[in-house]
């Protein structure tokens, strides 16, 4: 993973410290942690249920291969979590993805079972193996939703922070079918969206039955970090 490196290290150093600055602009304080036993809690302060299976610390070891992300307000008020986690896959995404997933929930005593055991055949995701980072729990305060590109410069920091600490293979999530509608995936720097990626016939409480796939592979992540440095379009307005 690591002897790879990164094609231009200082553009992407430079392109999250402008994206820091967009956010620092109103007064907004970033910060990042690997303890996920806080994770759970802040999470469970601010939404009123449980952190998915796949940040809970009581279901398995997160603080080596893991980190989360606060954006809070000048009185410490945090209003905007997301979370990211390194798996090896050695298979791929589509072989792999519904055992590790109904797996975690298992642990929980919450059953997930799967209208189809792989995603459709043509799937990206087929192609994808290696180290690969999970994000999830994208969640911004109705206080800074739709204020200026907050909520895009929040999801293009994680995924760039996760493409700088790990050099991943590549950066991957899932959305409801109406977030994936309203454009959530570009908007949080995945270039590729796939509609019915995971359907599940008997789904934990507040998962969708239809999940589609978001994913940026390791040059998109480069071609992200090259574009963005020169043009700065993410950076354009408050």
């Amino acid at each position: 993973m690591l002897h790879r490196g990164l094609n231009n290290p200082l553009a992407a150093v430079d392109v999250i410290h402008r994206l820091l600055v967009r956010v620092e602009r109103h007064g907004l304080t970033v910060k990042t942690s690997n303890d996920f036993n806080a994770f759970l809690e802040t999470r469970e302060q601010l939404r009123g249920d449980l952190v998915s299976p796949m940040f809970d610390p009581t279901i398995g070891e997160l603080s080596s291969k893991g980190f989360w992300i606060s954006m809070s307000d000048e009185d410490g008020n945090i209003e905007c979590i997301q979370a990211c986690r390194l798996d090896f896959v050695d298979t791929s995404l589509a072989e792999w993805v519904v055992g590790w997933m109904a797996g975690l929930y298992l642990k929980r005593e919450q059953l997930m079972v799967p209208e189809f055991i792989e995603p459709p055949l043509d799937s990206r995701s087929r192609d994808v193996r290696g180290w690969l980072v999970y994000h999830g729990e994208m969640w911004m305060g109705r206080k800074y939703r739709g204020v200026g590109n907050l909520f895009d410069n929040m999801a293009s920091l994680a995924v760039l922070l996760a493409y700088v600490k790990w050099q991943p293979d590549a950066v991957w999530g899932l959305v409801s079918t109406e977030l994936a509608m309203r454009g959530q995936g570009n908007r949080m720097s995945y270039p590729r969206v796939e509609r019915s990626f995971l359907r599940w016939s008997l789904a934990a409480p507040g998962i969708p039955e239809n999940e589609w796939l978001v994913l940026s592979e390791r040059q998109d992540l480069e071609f992200l970090v090259d574009e963005r440095s020169v043009t700065g379009v993410v950076l354009k307005g408050d």
